[in-house]
Order: C-alpha cells, then sequence, then structure tokens
C-alpha cells in the first residue's frame, strides 16, 4: 500500500499545468518561413508543439520554425508544470482599423487608437503629432492619419481627416428698405448657409424674399459646422403705399384762412374746384361753393391720396319783406330769405308773441315797429330789420276800402293769398284803365314770368297760374303802366 501512495502522487505531479507567461520573442505571431529560438524564461525544461505541420521546435534548444500556415500551441514542460504558448504563422500582418472622429477644429488636438497593436502613427501635414496617438490641425483641410504595421512586410491602415475652421460669415449685403409684396435680393459672399428671418416671408429662390408684412425685421445668414456656428444680420424696413390721413374742416368761411393736417408728411395739397386756395397748410375760401380737398403722398413704393369735401360759406344776408301796414288782429306773414331764420320785433308789446314765429305776425296794437330776422351759420349771425306800422282795424278798412281779410295795399294793387300754392289773385286800382304789364323776378333780379293786361277804369282784378317750372321761394311781382309802377314780394309754396 505505501508503494502504491508514492507512485499515485508521482503521477499527479507529473501531470500539473501552468497558465501561459511571456514567450521570447515577446509575440505570438510568426511569419511563413521564420526560424528562430524561443524560450519560456525558465530552463531545465522540453518543448512540444501541437500540431507539427504548422510549426516545429527542438524539445532541448527550443529552435523554431514555422511551416505553414495556421495555429499551434508550443508547450513547455519543467517537471510537472506545463507552459502553452499559442502561435499564429501566416504570410501578412493586418494593421487593424483606426478609430477616431471624421474631423478635428484647427488648433485643436485629436487621439487615435487601433485594434492591432504594434504600428506606428503617422500624420500628413496639416497634422502635427503632439505624442504617440494624438495629433493637433495646424492647417484647414483634409488630411490623413496612417498606422503602419512591420512584421511579415508592411500593412498599412488609414483614416481621412477633416481639419476646420471655426465658420466666418461676410456682412449681408442688399437693401435696407424695400416694398411690401415685391421681390428683393440678399447676398452672401459664404455659400453654404440657411437663411432666416424675425418677419413673415415667401422664400422665391436662396437670397431672394417677398415680404407680405408691413414693418422692421431682421434677416439671418447662418454657417454651422463641427467647430460652431457664425451668423451676419440685416435689417430691413418694409413700407407700403403711403396710407394717407387728411384732418381739415368741413366749413371754411368766404375769406378766412384755416389750418389743414394730414400724414404722412411730405406731401402735397391741391384744390379741384376755384372755390378755394392752398398756401403752405392752410387753406382760403375764395367762392362759396362746394370744393374738393386732395393730399397726395409720393414715395419708393408708390402714390396714395386722400380727399374730403368742403363748403365755402359766407355770412348770411337775410332780407325781409312783410305787409305795410299790419292790421291789429288779423294775422300776416312776413318771409325772410335765406328760410330757418328767427323772427323778433324790437316792441314786443305790440304784437302777440306767442304769434311770433315762422314769419307769422299778430298785432294786438297800433303803433310803429320795427321786425327783426336773423339768420347764423358757420360764418356767424346776421340781422335784417323791416320798420311797420301797424293800424286799427277801422284804419285798415278806411284805408283800403275792403274787408280786413282782402290783402290790400295803398300803393296801387294787392295780391293774395301770401304764401300762394301756385295761384295768385292781383287787384289793380287805375285811374284811367289804361293796359299794364305783370312781371314775376325771381331773388336774383332775372324774369321768370310775364304778362301783359288789359284794365278796367278804377279797379280790375285777374288770377295768373304760376308755371311748374317755378320752385318754390321768394319772388317779386313788379307792376308797371303809365300811371303806376310797384313792387311786391310773396312767397312760392308748392
Amino acid at each position: 500500500m505505501k508503494l502504491l501512495a508514492t507512485l499515485l502522487l508521482v503521477f499527479v505531479i507529473s501531470f500539473s499545468s501552468q497558465a501561459q507567461t511571456t514567450l521570447t520573442p515577446d509575440t505570438n505571431y510568426f511569419c511563413l518561413g521564420t526560424t528562430t529560438t524561443v524560450s519560456s524564461g525558465s530552463s531545465g525544461g522540453s518543448w512540444l508543439c501541437s500540431d507539427p505541420a504548422v510549426a516545429t521546435v527542438d524539445a532541448l534548444s527550443g529552435a523554431f520554425a514555422a511551416l505553414s500556415v495556421g495555429t499551434a500551441t508550443l508547450t513547455y514542460t519543467t517537471g510537472a508544470t506545463n507552459l502553452f504558448f499559442p502561435v499564429d504563422v501566416d504570410t501578412t500582418q493586418d494593421a487593424g482599423t483606426i478609430l477616431s472622429p471624421d474631423s478635428i477644429c484647427l488648433g485643436s488636438t485629436l487621439t487615435v487608437s487601433n485594434t492591432a497593436t504594434g504600428g506606428v502613427w503617422t500624420g500628413s501635414s496639416g497634422l502635427s503629432m503632439v505624442s504617440d496617438c494624438v495629433f493637433m490641425a495646424t492647417l484647414p483641410g483634409v488630411d490623413t492619419v496612417w498606422y503602419s504595421v512591420t512584421v511579415c512586410g508592411t500593412a498599412v491602415a488609414s483614416k481621412v481627416i477633416s481639419a476646420l475652421q471655426m465658420p466666418f460669415v461676410a456682412p449681408i449685403a442688399g437693401p435696407t428698405q424695400v416694398c411690401n409684396g415685391t421681390a428683393f435680393t440678399l447676398t452672401e459672399a459664404v455659400p453654404g448657409g440657411t437663411w432666416s428671418a424675425s418677419i413673415s416671408y415667401d422664400s422665391i429662390s436662396d437670397g431672394v424674399f417677398v415680404i407680405t408684412a408691413v414693418g422692421n425685421g431682421v434677416f439671418i445668414y447662418t454657417i454651422s459646422n463641427f467647430c460652431g456656428a457664425d451668423s451676419a444680420f440685416a435689417s430691413v424696413s418694409v413700407v407700403t403705399t403711403p396710407d394717407v390721413v387728411v384732418s381739415t374742416p368741413d366749413i371754411v368761411c368766404l375769406g378766412d384762412s384755416v389750418l389743414v393736417t394730414a400724414t404722412p408728411e411730405g406731401g402735397t395739397w391741391f384744390a379741384t374746384n376755384t372755390k378755394a386756395v392752398i398756401s403752405g397748410n392752410y387753406i382760403k375760401g375764395l367762392a362759396t361753393g362746394l370744393d374738393t380737398l386732395v393730399y397726395v403722398v409720393t414715395n419708393e413704393c408708390g402714390e396714395g391720396d386722400a380727399g374730403k369735401f368742403l363748403v365755402v360759406e359766407s355770412k348770411p344776408t337775410p332780407s325781409v319783406t312783410a305787409p305795410n301796414p299790419f292790421c291789429v288782429t288779423k294775422p300776416d306773414t312776413a318771409w325772410g330769405l335765406p328760410g330757418g331764420g328767427i323772427w323778433s320785433a324790437t316792441d314786443t308789446s305790440l304784437f302777440d308773441t306767442a304769434l311770433v314765429h315762422n314769419g307769422i305776425f299778430k298785432a294786438v296794437m297800433s303803433g310803429t315797429d320795427t321786425l327783426l330776422y336773423t339768420v347764423s351759420n358757420y360764418c356767424g349771425s346776421v340781422t335784417d330789420s323791416l320798420p311797420v306800422h301797424i293800424f286799427t282795424k277801422a284804419q285798415c278798412d278806411s284805408v283800403n276800402g275792403i274787408s280786413e281779410f282782402a290783402d290790400r295795399d295803398t300803393d296801387g294793387f294787392s295780391i293774395f293769398p301770401n304764401p300762394s300754392n301756385g295761384t295768385l289773385h292781383i287787384a289793380v286800382n287805375t285811374a284811367n284803365g289804361q293796359p299794364f304789364n305783370i312781371a314775376i323776378l325771381n331773388t336774383l333780379g332775372q324774369k321768370v314770368w310775364a304778362q301783359t293786361y288789359n284794365a278796367a277804369k278804377n279797379s280790375s282784378s285777374f288770377v295768373v297760374e304760376l308755371e311748374d317750372h317755378l320752385k318754390s321761394g321768394f319772388y317779386y311781382i313788379v307792376l308797371t303802366n303809365n300811371e303806376i309802377r310797384n313792387t311786391k314780394s310773396f312767397m312760392l309754396q308748392r
């Protein structure tokens, strides 16, 4: 039993092994045909190759020969310890793959690596090697990094690296003011960038824009790369045809000058008719009537204008006509032109003040008074006056020889009704019964109707139908012959 235990111990010791250690030469890669001597770093052992077709090794001296392409394991045994060394026999060397970024900024460093070992790093002229595996970009452009491995000949791996500068953008060239809706071009000397703006626009092509909004905008041109970005800015003011607003009075008095204003400034005023004239920023009324003021402003986008109607008005020129005399208790009508005025009397005690309106006066006592007719407009107020006599009823009857309701005067003829709706009754007192002419004049003194009549001696009466073309208003009726010439006024109310 003691002998058996000893033999088992020797057997276990003989087959103990140890992990791979360092092989000399320090490589596991051998070129085909290579002969060398290998060493395990220890002595007293023996060598063995697992595949003699790939490589042979002398058991005692360690003489090694690479015979064919392939892999094998060299074993070095010392007593009970085994050391294993894998070997690879090949015809060429693998230069591996270079690992690095594709770009580098000018003046900065780049660290590279390779999947293979034992090689040498080099770079093109734009790359300066700072230390092993570290390069600095010294010139802009495209550069190359090489990794060379020399064992069975030389194998080289390469990679292209772009050395980039920080982008630089030149100033933008183009207009600073454009018209709304009109195409314009902004140019940039450095290509490859992108456009943007702070205002809405339609881009037709690169650098050509159409803006539909009005206002101020900033256009931005930006170039970006691996190293950063740079931008240029251009301010553009977008305008349109002038938006004209005028401020003028609606009425100007004849002969007066008033201020007119308009925006924007720098335009030209003119009047389309001859009723007014403009000098500087003042308009003067030259003749009564309607005129149109126009203000025109021109800019690079076109012409804008605005107009306004203007009435040139004069102070009113009222005129009064009335029966003379008035008869107590009999309402009578005075006429005033132009219409719309205010009636009054100097001595209101002679008239029933409740009836002093619209030209109707009712005398309450006899005497002498003055009728007042006041007309006002934008240019002022003017009053016309007419002295009148007020007779008692008895005085009126004795003077006229007719009832108080006949509208007769002592000057040769009378008319009624007054106002008239187109039918006018005329009574004439003549001494000799000679023919006489009756003419109707408007307020401008123009004859609008005329007729010759034969009169009986002492008195005659006629009915006149006024023609339809005569409009409502104030008229004069004139009676003439060899004996008399008298004028009366009447109001025609259609």
